[in-house]
């Protein structure tokens, strides 16, 4: 079925129009309606880190038996070390993030005396079948305006060699980027500044929503800017923050079990270019099981 015929077909049965015109039975119903990411969700494994400190592989594998097509690492060398055994149990690392220092200089921060080579990092990403790399993370002391400046034209430079090497940079949102900065709000600013054949970004759609910004709005407005999404829930009557050190533990919910549309937002996914959607929890009291309960919920719904 092709792309265009499939979205009609979708967008019909939505308005509960196209099923019972074209005569589908119930389990066409569910085909049609089944979401494109559904066959290649991941997981960001930030969501089960201390599992892995005790069981590295165990985990891995376990993840894999979940239901789950892919997993995004926390940074390169934890991609190669997981590379083999997701290998063996047939799971993608398609992306990664990497140190922000790449584009704010402040290596410093991460204890490291001279710069380390991104060419050599496009080098790794390629050897491991990779297609994104992803800044996941900003220091506090990497936010000022002038910083949100350089990593933005950073961001155009290093992506036009990850571009010519067949990857996608992205830059990955918390909550204070849409905080106003000497009166401009960074995450507007990126969306400004970077241009879309080089830059792209991986939308968090948690963040979005607990900074006070709805996420199927924003994406509305950043059309063709969006290559990665990650989907995560928000309790109910979550006050919004600016600051990730006022967002309480249990604020992160398995999907389904918060405020966040999550089915709204998988639907608006495609029509703006969304190519691969991650699940992620940033604290559960029992993160493997929260992993299984987020991918059947999004099974069933989606």
């Amino acid at each position: 079925m092709n792309q265009k015929r499939r979205t009609f077909i979708k967008t019909s049965a939505v308005l509960g129009l196209g099923l019972p015109f074209l005569g589908c039975s119930s389990e066409m119903s569910e085909a049609v309606m089944k979401s494109k990411y559904i066959d290649t969700i991941g997981l960001q494994l930030w969501t089960v880190r201390n599992q892995l400190e005790k069981d590295f592989a165990g985990t891995i594998k376990k993840l894999a038996t979940q239901g789950f097509s892919q997993i995004e690492t926390m940074d390169m060398a934890q991609a190669a070390k997981a590379a083999p055994i997701a290998k063996e149990v047939g799971l993608k690392i398609k992306s990664s993030h990497i140190q922000s220092a790449y584009f704010t200089g402040r290596w410093d921060l991460k204890g490291i005396d001279s710069p380390l080579s991104f060419d050599q990092l496009i080098e790794d990403a390629k050897k491991l079948d990779m297609e994104h790399l992803v800044v996941g993370y900003l220091s506090d002391q990497e936010r000022s305006l002038d910083d949100y400046k350089k990593l933005a034209d950073a961001f155009n430079v290093e992506g036009e060699k990850c571009a010519k090497a067949g990857l996608t940079l992205g830059y990955h949102n918390h909550n204070f980027e849409f905080d106003k900065v000497d009166g401009v709000v960074p995450y507007e600013l990126m969306m400004k500044t970077f241009d879309p054949k080089y830059a792209q970004f991986e939308l968090d759609v948690f963040w979005a929503s607990v900074a006070g910004t709805d996420p199927v709005e924003l994406m509305k407005k950043m059309k063709g800017q969006i290559r990665l999404l990650h989907l995560k829930d928000k309790k109910k009557g979550q006050p919004n923050v600016m600051d990730t050190g006022d967002v309480p533990e249990d604020a992160y919910k398995e999907l389904g079990n918060g405020e966040v549309d999550i089915k709204s937002i998988v639907g608006m996914a495609e029509a703006t270019g969304v190519q691969y959607c991650y699940i992620e929890q940033d604290y559960s009291p029992n993160p493997i099981v929260s992993t299984k309960t987020s991918i059947d919920w999004l099974k069933k719904n989606v």
